[in-house]
């Protein structure tokens, strides 16, 4: 028995040991007399209270006495939630009010931050209190489904309502709590407020249906969407002080090939990009405006005249010069090469000779064609 207690509080607990808590409130009557302001006394009166209420009201005069009590704050807060459930089929208000003061006094329980939830007529409040008891015991799987089940029944609402700005947050706090709930991800693509959202959504939606061929497809349309507009065409660099070159596009599979040209260009004072396939030739068309294309016909993914369809639909680009290189000398190869807008046909093996003459002609030697 600590020596601090006075003779009436010692006599009083001594008692209530013995569970004759009648002799021991008359006796925490008189230790309190003698100390009215005393932290222990207040606390064992609260201990060996007869109800609920009397009990209540003694561990409120401990905190204001001393607010760092964590066993008056944890005893109170206990015992308020305690009543506010009794009272939940009675008095809904009041017990709504007990609930929130026993989480202002105990904050780091769940138990109130629960009663809370559960007794408030304010969705807003509701909802605020389950985060609140899930923040504290995220341990407890069922009230984080409880708040995924909670937020996603908002979430509907508001999207229903029109209300996309508030709905989307709440969707993504569902999505968040249960990462594998497809609807979530349904809703975050479906009110997505820009076209990477759109994608971010649907790319976790995948994940959960691989197999879909719906959101295989959607996922595509959003990520071109997404994508990025391609810079600005720009002129190939040149050197300061140097002449104006020329700028030829050689385009082939062959690294050979691509070799000789580019090595017989720059001899002859060209500036030449080289590109080893038609869909590098179309992305590499998006940032330059070349003064001449040398387009192999034979190539992977996308064919010379594949190539050669889509420069002439793109305005910036129509009217470079194309010339067509190919191992066949088919009449009908010439002709198709015409058809897709190709200016002249170059059969391999050529000479070096042949191909000057043919940029020479189509380029001109001091015209120089715009970029950007």
């Amino acid at each position: 028995m600590p020596a601090a207690l006075s003779p009436a509080l010692r006599d009083a607990v001594t008692a209530a040991y013995a569970r004759q808590f009648d002799e021991a409130r008359v006796l925490i009557q008189r230790a309190r007399e003698e100390r009215p302001d005393g932290t222990l006394e207040w606390f064992w009166t609260a201990i060996v209270a007869p109800d609920s209420a009397s009990a209540i009201e003694a561990l409120r005069r401990v905190l204001a006495l001393d607010p760092a009590h964590a066993a008056a704050r944890d005893a109170l807060a206990k015992l308020l939630v305690a009543q506010a459930v009794s009272l939940a089929g009675r008095d809904r208000g009041r017990a709504c009010a007990l609930a929130a003061e026993a989480s202002h006094v105990a904050p780091n329980l769940d138990s109130p931050w629960i009663a809370l939830a559960a007794l408030s007529d304010d969705p807003a409040q509701s909802l605020t209190a389950l985060r609140r008891a899930v923040a504290v015991a995220p341990q407890r799987t069922e009230l984080k489904t409880r708040l995924h089940d909670t937020v996603l029944r908002q979430a509907v609402l508001a999207a229903k309502a029109g209300r996309a700005a508030e709905a989307r947050p709440l969707f993504r706090e569902a999505a968040s709590l249960d990462p594998k709930d497809v609807r979530t991800w349904q809703a975050l693509a479906r009110l997505a407020e820009t076209p990477a959202d759109a994608v971010s959504a649907l790319r976790e939606l995948a994940k959960l249906l691989p197999h879909d061929a719906a959101v295989k497809a959607e996922l595509a349309r959003a990520e071109a969407a997404a994508a990025p507009a391609p810079p600005p065409p720009v002129a190939v660099p040149r050197a300061a002080g140097t002449p104006t070159r020329k700028t030829i596009l050689v385009v082939d599979d062959s690294a050979t090939i691509r070799k000789i040209l580019t090595l017989t260009l720059e001899g002859a004072g060209y500036a030449v990009v080289a590109e080893p396939d038609g869909g590098q030739a179309i992305e590499r068309l998006a940032q330059i405006v070349p003064d001449l294309i040398l387009l192999d016909i034979t190539m992977p993914v996308l064919d010379g005249y594949e190539v050669c369809k889509r420069i002439r639909k793109d305005a910036r680009i129509s009217r470079v010069p194309v010339v067509m290189l190919s191992g066949k000398d088919g009449f009908f190869d010439k002709v198709k090469g015409r058809v897709v807008g190709a200016t002249e046909y170059l059969t391999k093996p050529f000479q070096a000779p042949a191909v000057l003459a043919v940029i020479a002609r189509h380029c001109g030697a001091e015209r120089e064609v715009a970029h950007g």
